[in-house]
């Protein structure tokens, strides 16, 4: 583990920030098992969001998700009426940061600049970011959609590139997703994963930098960095 502090941070949203356990809750008394359903969910969600950018055929991430509500509903042998699913897709513009989220990236914000790179619109970022009185402490708000593919593509980490002005060994990525945290570090970011469920490191990339279990954890990690950094 490096010991030198980044020059900025720049975070996934959904999942890293946000908990998306709201989206199983609001799936309550709909299907009869909605943390099951809500898993196959957000996995057959990344599936289409690879396939759709593998293939050069970008579409919103909130049609993604729609789409991916309805092959889950047909495995789950469950109708879901039309406004009914735009409800649902809707509700992930109203999660809940994690719990440890506000106080973190307020201090890191003190220190660092930060920026939010999201495979979802940047609107629906904003509105969940203001929404938890987080968005003032962001410079920038970027989305894959600026790039019209979809993370780990490497012109969606491109985005943070070019609001930042850095190089990318000064930029130290934050994500709850391995597979995230691993396209991060095969682009050339310094990454630091953040692993609530104790799960292992993907096998396609070297061990991240970083692994804490949340956010608070990443914050003490550099402002240690940061004091040992400004000893004589």
């Amino acid at each position: 583990m490096s010991t030198r502090p980044p020059t900025a941070l720049v975070f996934d949203v959904y999942g890293t920030i946000f908990d998306p356990s709201r989206v199983a809750r609001a799936l309550s008394g709909i299907v009869a098992e909605p943390r099951r359903f809500t898993a196959m969910w957000q996995r057959k969600q990344l599936e289409y969001a690879w396939l759709a950018t593998a293939a050069d055929r970008y579409e919103p991430f909130a049609e993604i998700t729609r789409r991916a509500l309805r092959f889950t509903a047909a495995v789950h042998e469950t109708e879901i009426p039309e406004k009914l699913q735009r409800e649902l897709v809707e509700s992930w513009s109203s999660l809940d940061p994690h719990r440890e989220a506000t106080d973190a990236i307020g201090r890191l914000a003190r220190v660092f600049p930060l920026v939010a790179l999201t495979n979802g619109a940047e609107d629906q970022a904003r509105r969940l970011l203001e929404r938890a009185d987080l968005l003032r402490h962001f410079r920038h708000v970027v989305s894959a959609e600026h790039a019209g593919a979809f993370k780990p593509a490497p012109r969606v980490y491109e985005l943070a590139l070019a609001v930042l002005g850095l190089p990318r060994e000064e930029i130290l990525y934050v994500s709850a997703h391995g597979w995230d945290a691993a396209g991060a570090q095969l682009f050339g970011f310094r990454v630091c994963r953040v692993d609530r469920k104790s799960e292992p490191d993907e096998a396609l990339s070297p061990r991240p930098e970083l692994v804490v279990k949340g956010l608070v954890a990443l914050a003490d990690v550099l402002s240690g960095q940061r004091v040992a950094a400004e000893r004589p």
